[in-house]
């Protein structure tokens, strides 16, 4: 079986770039063949993954990468970049074409094409945004265009006109108060399946192009031949825009790195074609600066996540949630997909009042590892406390299902132990929950449970 395992990492890594021995998932791999193992009624593990993971083409395949895909995402992540692009979008296309060009790969559920499109309106710039994904799944959502509302909870107050509420029942998203991009809005951006190993989509090529939180789940090497496609994707004086988590050995030679608000972007060199007429109510032009070389951070290392974590783990185990939020947050920024950050950020915000804030972060957490039964006891808690008695009975539930598994979080300090010691608590207190009794944990534990 081991063999069987080391041949699909390959495959994977060979059709998608994505290496799923990094950042846990490669135990998402295995939860996800265990389970097609028992749907399918299949003898073991390695028949399923030698006669049906064994062809890019096979629909089990799909089905493997959009259920490993994490597409935790939320409108107008990293407002610093954000300002990047509308300063970008302000300054007028200049090909005389009727939209600006934009390409968002792995835009998953599609909040980041969406944003783009705001951002465009804002600036008066017309765009025509093309968002694409590996995942089948976060594609359907995607053009759905309905978001739980804390999905907007960055959205500024003058791109809040994009986004009309509504009350659902069912979708993609939990019952209850949603938001839905406007028509408007969708006419301006379009979404396809993609994989981004693939040539560009065809046409002339993209005055901007966002790809962001998709390269740290590759190898190097594809890291590198996927930037240099992206630039070649780009017209003269296109611009790339990566995660702040993205590292890169070199810069393509056809690229530059330009300073742009205190960050740093990519762009295609070459003389853009001349300038069409602004419109009159166009935003000033933001003057760019090229520096002779950016940080040998940027290009060498990302920040030491044990660090990060570290240092947000010591506030949270010293009752300091807030200092903590800052600490996880900036450990999300660059790896999006670490559990531990997600989990106790969640856990942070239902201490500190904050239900809203906490339930996303604790269902990325269960996105990742769907057995985390400290994401799904937190998460019962709050829809215990917001009312929602269904949801908290399937959350208590699934803590029981999950419970008998040992915690296999990784990163620095004593509180995941602490969790861990914890378990057999948390299993009972769910299990009373689900049988009408109350439940109750010591007050040493993080926010003692009524």
């Amino acid at each position: 079986m081991k063999e069987a395992i080391s041949w699909l990492l390959r495959d994977v890594a060979r059709w998608t770039g994505i290496d799923l021995s990094r950042d846990a998932r490669d135990g998402a791999l295995m939860r996800f063949i265990d389970r097609r193992v028992r749907v399918l009624g299949l003898p073991s593990a390695r028949a399923y993954v030698v006669e049906r993971l064994s062809r890019p083409g096979d629909p089990e395949v799909r089905l493997l990468l959009s259920d490993i895909t994490v597409n935790h995402t939320w409108f107008y992540r990293d407002p610093a970049q954000m300002e990047q692009i509308a300063a970008v979008l302000s300054k007028p296309s200049g090909t005389g074409k009727p939209a600006m060009r934009i390409w968002v790969p792995g835009c998953a559920t599609g909040e980041d094409a969406y944003t783009v499109a705001m951002l465009g309106i804002a600036a008066g710039c017309p765009v025509a945004v093309l968002g694409t994904d590996l995942s089948e799944r976060a594609i359907a959502h995607a053009l759905l265009g309905r978001y739980h509302e804390d999905d907007a909870r960055e959205v500024p107050a003058g791109l809040r006109e994009h986004l009309v509420g509504v009350d659902v029942s069912a979708g993609p998203v939990p019952a209850g108060r949603c938001v839905e991009v406007t028509p408007a809005l969708r006419r301006d951006v379009r979404f396809q399946q993609h994989n981004l190993l693939d040539a560009p989509p065809p046409g002339p090529g993209f005055h901007l192009i966002l790809c962001r939180n998709v390269l740290i789940y590759f190898g190097q090497d594809q890291v590198q031949a996927t930037v240099e496609r992206l630039g070649r994707a780009l017209l003269p004086g296109g611009w790339l825009f990566l995660g702040a988590g993205e590292v890169l050995r070199a810069v393509p030679r056809q690229m530059e790195w330009v300073a742009l608000l205190g960050r740093y972007a990519l762009r295609r060199l070459g003389e853009a074609p001349p300038p069409a007429a602004a419109p009159a109510d166009a935003k000033p032009a933001v003057p760019l600066v090229c520096p002779t070389s950016a940080p040998a951070p940027f290009f060498d290392s990302a920040p030491c996540i044990d660090d990060l974590l570290a240092a947000a783990h010591e506030h949270f185990g010293a009752g300091a949630y807030a200092a903590a939020l800052v600490g996880y947050g900036e450990v999300l920024t660059f790896y999006p997909a670490r559990v531990e950050a997600l989990l106790f950020s969640g856990i942070a915000h239902h201490l500190l009042g904050n239900p809203s804030s906490a339930e996303p972060l604790l269902k990325g957490a269960l996105a990742v590892d769907p057995d985390l039964w400290p994401a799904a006891f937190y998460l019962a808690r709050i829809y215990d406390q917001i009312g929602k008695s269904a949801a908290a009975q399937r959350a208590y539930q699934r803590v029981v299902e999950c419970g008998h598994r040992a915690l296999s979080l990784g990163g620095p300090g004593t509180i995941a132990s602490d969790l861990e010691a914890w378990r057999r608590d948390i299993v009972a207190a769910a299990q009373q929950r689900l049988h009408g009794g109350g439940g109750r944990f010591s007050p040493t534990t993080y926010g003692e449970i009524t």
